[in-house]
């Protein structure tokens, strides 16, 4: 693997999916259960994805915390194990903990919309490196499954850890082509964790606008900074809250399914990291829901 100490793209939705495995387990008395043929199945995952990014040339860009959590790994089995469990200034745990709340509500989603006689028509938006859209494929038989991934890199890896378990994989499109599909009624289940802050405000509300007027399912994750004196980038205020609720039709199920997920969200980390309690009072994970 070519040394490179500069960031790359890969390195994070890397780390998303690797501590995601280790994150179940460790934080499973307080998180929402995961069921053993899913746990295996992630295991599986990262397995493919480690030997990929190994072995694969298109990976030579990963960045100094990529190849730190690789080599790590390869070094001591209990590695990611031991950055969960250690009080690190830097919050892998409560990263960690974030990627297992993400998952799990996103499989919870899934198993409330797929109903005997309703068809999903599913897309993973941002999808990075999760496993979501190949259990959604292969586990829970959503033929109809689609990602949107910007990263060339990161859909080559997908891709190839995709091929290496045998697995049929997703398809992989563009964003014109969720709003052509949606447009078409040939869209009807949309998740979006972890990918909304990385647009700007504006891009963000187009988008929700654009998901809630062609898709009936949804689940979107954004930044919600309640501090008016804390500059977080890209994170919605409640002004933005109230904007959208006083311009869309029918926001009483939006928002009870807001505040039950987001409640829910607050009451794990406030109970598993109390410590951490402060990253998310002002700034937290915010779920907009349908």
């Amino acid at each position: 693997m070519k040394k490179n100490t500069v960031d790359s793209p890969v390195d994070i939705p890397l780390s998303c999916s690797l501590f995601l495995e280790t994150a179940l387990d460790f934080f499973e008395p307080f998180a929402v259960k995961t069921s053993k043929e899913t746990k295996d199945f992630i295991a599986q995952w990262n397995r493919a994805l480690l030997d990929t990014v190994k072995n694969n040339k298109t990976c030579d860009t990963l960045g100094n915390f990529g190849q730190n959590i690789v080599y790590g790994i390869q070094r001591s089995d209990d590695f990611l194990q031991k950055l969960i469990c250690s009080p690190f200034k830097c919050g892998i745990h409560s990263w960690a903990l974030h990627y297992a709340i993400r998952f799990t509500e996103s499989l919870r989603f899934l198993n409330q919309k797929q109903k005997p006689l309703y068809n999903l028509q599913f897309v993973d938006f941002g999808c990075g490196l999760s496993p979501l859209a190949a259990i959604a494929k292969n586990q829970k038989n959503i033929d109809e499954t689609y990602c949107v991934e910007l990263v060339p890199q990161i859909i080559d890896i997908y891709m190839n850890t995709s091929d290496k378990m045998g697995l049929k994989s997703p398809s992989f499109v563009t964003w014109d082509t969720i709003k052509d599909l949606s447009a078409k009624k040939r869209l009807n289940t949309f998740v979006g964790m972890g990918v909304f802050p990385y647009m700007s405000p504006a891009e963000q509300l187009n988008h929700f606008q654009i998901v809630y007027d062609n898709i009936p399912n949804f689940l979107i994750e954004v930044k919600y900074n309640l501090n008016p004196q804390e500059n977080v980038p890209n994170s919605w205020t409640p002004q933005d809250l109230q904007n959208i609720r006083t311009n869309i039709k029918n926001a009483d199920v939006l928002t009870q399914n807001m505040r039950s997920i987001s409640r829910r969200y607050l009451s794990t980390f406030r109970s598993i990291l109390p410590e951490e309690r402060y990253r998310v009072e002002n700034c937290r994970s915010l779920f907009l829901s349908r």
